[in-house]
């Protein structure tokens, strides 16, 4: 017997084609000809039924009738089926009589190879048809007995699935299925049937995720990790992970309708037998008690003891009593009509089944009785694999962290997430601006932050935390420091678990300040995250800390003094050896007190001891050279200068005024849509404090080191540019919300940062995915020969997201009179796209903005003061003052929020006052909020605001409009202060237009 089961031999096959009706049935002869002679079609065929015939009825065949003049054999027969003889073979050959087929079987492969890649009418070759008929047997002989089963198993088939995708779609026996696995190519591995699925993707839907599925899955993926990159057909394009969480999420929805179902089944059934006993207790009290004489009990007329009562028959008295007993016991009555103290009620499960109908059995004529030989349904030998949720769960984890493992960045969250992420899968702040920082930040700063239960890496560097101060109780004393050693890191590791970080694959540390962390920080720090590549940078790190902290390790990065002492403890016993999956070492050393021919000596010693103990761990010697740290010194913004004179644009003191005022108004209604801002530029930084309750998210397309995998966030900024435009965004709008979205950058010939056009495009990209209102881009690229194709990238990009109907404000290049071509402003796809020039605290243009033609507005972006002057700063800090016409996008975009914010707190207000007031001539309403968020109504509203002449109407004075709502809200109480707002909105709603 087969490993498979033989029982499913006996299972009748389904046809996938409606051409075939049955498989396994016995071919019938044609009768469209009675000269088989004159027909070698015919003939082919009752040659192929006499071969069959002698197979089923005497179980040999002599071999020897077929010489090589037998060419039949290779031919097909004509009609519907056009199955050759190997096809008829495999209809036949079950796991039972295998044995009998096997010589022929042989045969027609030795003489005819050409056989096993021939297919039948229904685009099947045999071997496909064994496969799905489940016959492990014939299947495993098969591939045996041809020589290149690899071009016979990637051969497209039925809906252009080959037979890997049948092996798994009809679920054979893991045994069966790995062998075929085994014997399978790259190509057959990653090819899509006509869904665009691979074998991978059947293997992890989630109905097939049982046990003993993760040891397909698993070879599926050690045999083609190609396979992990293939997507499904437009316009889901899945990738295996998202294709089993798609599938997951249907298979629970169809769980909750079918609990759904059986609910309402349930209570319908309880309806029911309630009714029809209440029923045939009536019908049979009325046959011999007058109504009259009698009285009700819960509705149905009883009888009085003076009742006279009707003759029965002996049957009918039988079944009038049990009735009533059926009745008196679904309410826990005795016999004699009192409550029974020993009933219980029974079970929900047991009301299930509709009862049967009170009936006379035995008279009627129509009841038949179950025929005694009525087949029962056939039993299974084995007991059907059940999916669970730990068993899909196990899969599901597997190709998360194998991808984790294995995959780049950007790769890792399309293949997770697709086109738009829901968690983080680094941490780091190694480039953070600041290697001090408060606890208190990092909490309050990254709070926004979703991280996947597994990270590709952490990496900190040497940094010191500034502690919340200890609350001295009253008698207690605060204990003092016990040991140097310090304990930073204990603090972000606890950050990270309580963000549901379970697994961390890579843990970097840069442990080189003095004093460092103490061996029970480390362990404290680490324990329990199952790190698998240690790179804690401390000098030298005892091994038994790793052992406790870290016990799955594989790879671990040691760094030597030059001490041998230590080196001897690495390479003992005690030492690395301790680590069971350890795979790799690198050693980190310096020139240390030793000479050079020493210390080399000490570490060819080190590695002759640790093979003795470990063969299979690799060494590699890293001879240390402290890096010098590069830093960007390019200008962060367009240009940034620095006065001792503090200029107040009359334009940022109204808008000031007014965001004091927005930010205290209580909405009538909850927020529909809250206004999310993508600010596309180079990060934010978590110090500033301002900004934390702003941020809901992001994504980063900078990457910091691309050979190791490493990425720089989007909550550490590059030269600080892009935490001043989300500062003064939410200067203008604090109600706004920011998705940040870091761009790649690297050093031009000008010691400037030049953004790369491809994260570009991406960034804007993902901002659509986000679904945001406004897009924010205080940055120009310039078009080159390098970079032409990314930049038509840019433009599809830049034209999608005016399709998804979102606001876009760009920057000029403030190279004076010069043409500006730069992008995204010169991308010709489309108009529907702001750009915005710097403008003096006057209204007037600034001098390098060139043309005014060529922007569509100007906004404060001369001497702009970065924070408000009623801040509490330093002397200094109130004096820089930042331009160019980044800073002007960057208030346009908080404008374009404001406006934003306000129309629709002004149509909640209009659905609030409904039902009382009705609307009024100018209401403002919800469809006014959708029309508003298009280009050509934006552009409008701008206008309504009230633009200054001189500047050719592209300077908006907004102190007309909102100057005085700020007065007038301090003479009004909280209540009043929602119809200012709707006042404002319906000005701002106005249609205004200027040739």
């Amino acid at each position: 017997m087969s490993e498979v089961g033989s029982t499913l031999d006996d299972e009748p096959y389904v046809v996938d084609s409606p051409t075939v009706n049955d498989r396994d049935a016995e071919p019938q002869e044609s009768d469209s000809s009675t000269d088989d002679d004159d027909d070698e079609e015919v003939s082919v065929k009752r040659k192929f039924d006499q071969i069959l015939s002698i197979l089923r009825d005497k179980g040999q065949l002599n071999l020897s009738l077929f010489d090589h003049n037998a060419g039949y054999l290779g031919q097909k027969t004509s009609g519907d089926n056009d199955h050759t003889l190997l096809h008829l073979l495999v209809e036949d050959a079950k796991d039972k009589v295998i044995e009998k087929y096997k010589p022929l079987v042989k045969l027609l492969i030795e003489r005819h190879p050409h056989l096993m890649k021939e297919k039948d009418s229904n685009e099947k070759t045999p071997l496909y048809i064994a496969i799905s008929k489940k016959r492990d047997k014939l299947v495993r002989f098969l591939c045996e007995t041809y020589k290149d089963i690899d071009s016979i198993l990637k051969t497209p088939c039925y809906h252009s699935e080959n037979c890997l995708h049948v092996a798994i779609r009809r679920n054979v026996a893991p045994k069966l299925a790995l062998f075929l696995i085994e014997r399978a190519g790259e190509k057959t591995l990653c090819a899509k049937d006509d869904k665009g699925n691979t074998p991978l993707h059947l293997a992890v839907e989630y109905e097939r995720c049982t046990d003993a599925q993760m040891a397909i899955v698993k070879a599926l993926v050690e045999r083609s990790d190609k396979a992990m990159d293939e997507r499904t057909n437009a316009p889901y394009q899945f990738s295996p992970f998202l294709y089993h969480e798609h599938t997951r999420t249907l298979a629970k929805r169809a769980e909750e309708a079918q609990l759904l179902v059986r609910e309402k089944e349930k209570e319908i059934g309880q309806e029911k037998k309630k009714s029809e006993l209440l029923t045939a207790a009536a019908k049979e009290s009325n046959r011999y008690t007058p109504r009259a004489e009698g009285h009700l009990k819960d509705g149905i007329h009883l009888p009085s003891s003076d009742a006279g009562k009707a003759e029965l028959t002996p049957r009918e008295n039988a079944e009038t009593k049990s009735a009533w007993a059926n009745y008196r016991s679904t309410r826990g009555e005795t016999g004699r009509g009192d409550r029974n103290p020993g009933y219980v009620k029974p079970k929900a499960e047991a009301l299930e089944v509709p009862p049967k109908p009170l009936t006379r059995t035995g008279t009627s004529s129509e009841a038949k009785p179950v025929p005694p030989n009525e087949k029962k349904p056939k039993k299974r030998t084995k007991e059907e694999a059940k999916v669970t949720p730990e068993s899909a769960s196990a899969i599901e984890n597997y190709l998360k962290l194998h991808c984790l493992r294995t995959r780049l960045h950007d790769d890792a969250v399309e293949f997770l997430y697709g086109r738009t992420q829901e968690n983080q899968i680094y941490f780091d702040l190694y480039e953070s601006p600041s290697l001090k920082i408060s606890e208190e930040r990092i909490e309050e700063g990254l709070a926004h932050l979703k991280f996947e239960e597994v990270l590709q890496y952490v990496a900190l560097p040497s940094m010191q935390l500034e502690k919340r101060p200890i609350i001295q109780k009253a008698g207690r004393k605060i204990p003092k420091p016990d040991g140097r050693g310090r304990s930073d890191m204990v603090f972000l590791f606890n950050f990270l678990r309580n963000k549901r970080v379970k697994r961390i694959i890579r843990v970097i540390v840069d442990d080189t300040l003095e004093p460092a962390h103490s061996d029970e920080s480390i362990e404290k720090a680490l324990g329990g995250l199952k790190v698998e590549i240690w790179d804690w940078r401390k000098i030298d790190l005892c091994t038994e800390t790793i052992v406790t902290a870290a016990p799955e390790v594989r790879e671990v990065s040691l760094y030597w003094s030059g001490n041998n002492a230590v080196l001897r403890g690495w390479s003992e016993v005690g030492g690395l050896n301790m680590l069971t999956r350890l795979k790799k070492v690198h050693l980190h050393y310096g020139q240390g007190l030793e000479t050079t021919k020493r210390t080399q000596n000490n570490i060819r010693d080190f590695q002759r001891r640790l093979k003795l103990l470990r063969p299979d761990v690799e060494v590699d010697i890293v001879a240390e050279k402290r890096p010098e740290k590069t830093e960007l010194n390019g200008e962060a913004i367009d240009t940034a200068q620095q006065e001792h004179v503090e200029h107040r644009h009359k334009w940022l003191t109204c808008m000031d005024d007014y965001a004091d005022f927005i930010q205290n108004v209580e909405p009538p209604l909850p927020i529909q849509e809250p206004i999310m801002i993508a600010l596309i530029d180079d990060g934010v930084d978590i110090n500033e404090q301002s900004l934390h309750a702003k941020i809901i998210g992001g994504r980063s397309f900078c990457q910091r080191d691309r050979f190791q995998n490493l990425s720089k966030p989007y909550y550490v900024t590059s030269g600080g540019h892009g935490t001043v435009m989300a500062s003064l965004i939410c200067r203008v709008c604090p109600n706004a919300q920011l998705f940040v979205v870091k761009l790649d950058d690297y050093m031009g010939e000008n010691s400037k940062r030049q953004i790369t056009a491809k994260s570009a495009a991406k960034a804007v990209r993902a901002a659509v995915d986000k679904k945001v209102h406004i897009i924010s881009m205080s940055w120009t690229i310039e078009r080159t020969a390098h970079n032409a194709e990314d930049i038509q990238d840019l433009e599809s990009s830049i034209e999608a997201a005016a399709r998804a109907g979102i606001l876009m404000f760009c920057a000029a290049n403030d190279q004076g009179i010069a043409r500006d071509n730069s992008f995204p402003a010169a991308c010709g796809g489309t108009k529907h796209l702001f750009k915005i020039g710097a403008a003096e605290a006057s209204g007037a243009v600034w001098k390098w903005v060139g043309d005014p033609a060529d922007v569509d507005f100007i906004f404060p972006g001369h001497n702009v003061v970065k924070d408000r002057p009623n801040d509490v700063q330093s002397a200094l800090e109130r004096c820089k003052t930042l331009t160019g016409s980044s800073v002007a996008t960057a208030i346009a975009s908080g404008l374009a929020a404001l406006i934003l914010y306000c129309v629709q707190l002004g149509a909640l207000n209009t659905q609030a006052q409904a039902q009382q007031s009705g609307l009024g001539a100018n209401s403002v309403t919800m469809a006014d909020f959708k029309a508003i968020k298009g280009y050509e109504r934006m552009k409008e509203a701008f206008l309504a605001i009230g633009t200054s002449q001189a500047s050719g109407n592209k300077y908006i004075e907004v102190w007309d409009v909102f100057g005085p709502a700020a007065k007038k809200a301090e003479r009004v109480g909280r209540e009043g202060r929602i119809e200012i707002v709707t006042e404002v909105a319906g000005r701002l709603k106005t249609r205004k237009t200027f040739e």
